[in-house]
């Protein structure tokens, strides 16, 4: 793939929620993929299927529709915990504006290196980063709509994590295997429905402090759910889809 060069003096802003796939060259597997980035620049780009220990997370600079950038690859293939074997990662490629990511990421370390494409061709994906006001499917991003009690039972670890979300965006919460999880949650942009997330986990061998990105989905049962997506810097990241309990019976 030749270095991409730019077609426009326009700054393309790049934030959005995004499905598509990414695919690992080196080793010959493919994924259906989420992709989550701020207006900043910031990337998290992690398999649909959280069974799959895996995360492309960075950030990137946009300049006219070619973006650059750098992060971590954490590939836990072959794990039953969270850890990961991690590699520094470089990425590059070319966005439109709120639409579409294309791009490559090499990783020197291991020689693992792939492709990526995201587009928001799925409208409810555009809908759903940038709500639109008044409409009653959903109300403006604020950390009070957040708010709730929630559980994922179908993460790596095996353990049911629950996570109580209050009006202001603090985080409490416990799993099965002893992990307490003490943590908050901020606003990213205002205007978009993407959130900055921040976790100590204590108690359990995740011990850490961990932070990413999370965003809120309703599902086809017209549940509320979190797509939570961090890590620890180093060598463990988390991705959990947590479902909103509190109307349950």
């Amino acid at each position: 793939m030749q270095e991409p060069v730019s077609q426009t003096d326009v700054d393309q802003p790049a934030g959005g929620l995004y499905y598509g796939t990414l695919f690992n060259c080196a080793l010959g597997i493919g994924y259906d993929a989420l992709a989550m980035v701020t207006e900043d620049g910031r990337f998290r780009i992690l398999p649909g299927d959280q069974a799959i220990n895996y995360l492309l997370a960075g950030s990137l600079q946009v300049e006219g529709d070619v973006f650059e950038g750098s992060g971590t690859e954490f590939d836990g293939a072959g794990h039953t915990d969270f850890t990961a074997i991690t590699s520094m990662i470089s990425v590059d490629g070319y966005v439109a504006s709120h639409a579409s990511l294309e791009g490559r990421w090499i990783g020197p370390d291991f020689g693992n290196y792939g492709y990526f494409s995201f587009h928001n061709q799925w409208a409810e994906y555009y809908f759903l980063y940038d709500p639109p006001e008044g409409d009653p499917r959903t109300e403006a991003p604020a950390l009070d709509w957040l708010a709730g009690n929630y559980e994922d039972a179908f993460n790596l670890s095996g353990a049911t994590i629950s996570w109580t979300v209050d009006d202001s965006g603090g985080i409490e919460g416990t799993d099965l295997n002893g992990c307490m999880y003490a943590g908050e949650i901020s606003t990213s942009d205002p205007d978009y429905n993407l959130y900055d997330v921040q976790v100590a986990v204590s108690g359990c061998a995740l011990d850490g402090d961990y932070a990413g990105l999370l965003y809120r989905i309703y599902s086809g049962w017209g549940d509320p759910v979190l797509i939570v997506s961090m890590d620890d810097g180093e060598k463990t990241s988390v991705n959990l889809t947590l479902w909103e309990v509190s109307g349950w019976d």
